[in-house]
């Protein structure tokens, strides 16, 4: 079959497996991969405006017809980090879009947002793309999802029928010997919205023996201001890790003493499986796609604890994770990699191909 891979993601975890899902259809099937040439930079928020709502739709109309020509039986779509779903989307016909999320400042709880005007402001003016990105999801032929979390609430939104595609751990995640230091790991850009200041203030709250610095992998977010500030007022040593490459973050995996997942409603938690399967045990809130992927399995191993969103419980938990003797590591790494394997996710998405 004749397949065309759009893809305009930012780099990170959703943009390897995107890479990786267009290798293995390329071994059954003819790929073509598309995407923008570049990615633009903004000299302010007036230009940020004009290119989405004025240049981006001519772009994307010029990217539509390039996979007209191609003439596809199957288009490929995952996430546009301009605008969440792919704005050709609604230009093409027998598509399938992978979706982890929607775009969650239109949907989620305001209280997890940047609360300055500034940023209040900036979302007013991008409401349009709420419902730019609404049109763009009823017209995908199939939208695949990540979790049955992710599912229930695409299928409230977007008021269609969502799929799941289960995903896979990145073939660059391995577990190796090595010896566990003194801190703490977290994924997720610096901001309110990753959890990242619950985690300062759980940390500030352990006994000294414990507070170990925290090291974030991830973007400056919107509240890195407010979060340098909080570990400083509260005496936690943060070390901001942005721009790392496949192997130092399989180190920091294999190197750290647990991974500390705190994002509201994260639609899946890829860090969560990818420690898993390091053999890092890992403390999570009890939210979102976390439920899913520290399943039963691996809190009765004594590699998952999942609390309330509460500082308390947080630290509670952190100490006990410390204090349990995580001999069964080994089984659940296995247990991961058996589980969220390549194997089943290229089975799932063939059989959706193979029904077109």
């Amino acid at each position: 079959m004749k397949i065309v891979v759009y893809s305009n993601l930012a780099d990170g975890g959703a943009k390897q497996i995107m890479l990786r899902i267009a290798k293995e259809l390329k071994k059954n099937h003819e790929i073509h991969a598309i995407s923008p040439v570049k990615k633009i930079r903004f000299i302010n928020f007036i230009h940020y405006l004009y290119y989405i709502y004025f240049l981006y739709p001519k772009i994307n109309a010029s990217i539509a017809n390039k996979i007209k020509i191609i003439n596809p039986e199957l288009v490929l779509l995952s996430h546009d980090y301009l605008t969440k779903s792919p704005i050709v989307l609604q230009s093409l016909v027998n598509t399938i879009y992978i979706c982890h999320e929607e775009p969650r400042e239109f949907y989620d709880d305001s209280r997890y947002l940047n609360s300055k005007i500034k940023y209040k402001l900036v979302n007013l003016f991008r409401l349009p793309l709420k419902y730019i990105d609404y049109i763009n999801v009823k017209r995908a032929l199939i939208v695949l999802s990540n979790s049955r979390y992710s599912q229930h609430k695409l299928t409230n939104i977007y008021k269609r029928p969502i799929d799941i595609l289960p995903m896979a751990i990145p073939l660059h995640i391995r577990p190796y010997i090595t010896e566990r230091n003194n801190y703490y790991l977290t994924i997720g850009s610096t901001s309110k919205f990753k959890g990242v200041d619950f985690l300062i203030q759980s940390i500030s709250m352990l006994p000294s023996e414990y507070r170990h610095p925290l090291i974030i992998v991830g973007n400056v977010g919107r509240d890195h201001e407010h979060i340098i500030n909080l570990a400083y007022k509260l005496n936690v040593k943060l070390i901001h890790r942005n721009n790392i490459n496949n192997k130092q973050i399989n180190k920091l995996y294999n190197s750290s003493l647990l991974l500390l997942a705190a994002a509201h409603n994260e639609p899946f938690g890829l860090s969560i499986i990818e420690a898993l399967r390091c053999k890092l045990p890992v403390v999570a809130v009890n939210e979102g796609g976390y439920r899913e992927t520290i399943d039963n399995f691996v809190i009765k191993n004594y590699s998952g604890y999942i609390t309330n969103r509460s500082e308390v419980d947080f630290s509670n938990a952190i100490i006990k994770a410390l204090k349990t003797n995580h001999n069964n590591s080994d089984k659940v790494s296995e247990y991961i990699k058996n589980k969220y394997n390549w194997e089943s996710t290229m089975k799932k998405l063939n059989n959706i191909i193979n029904t077109l």
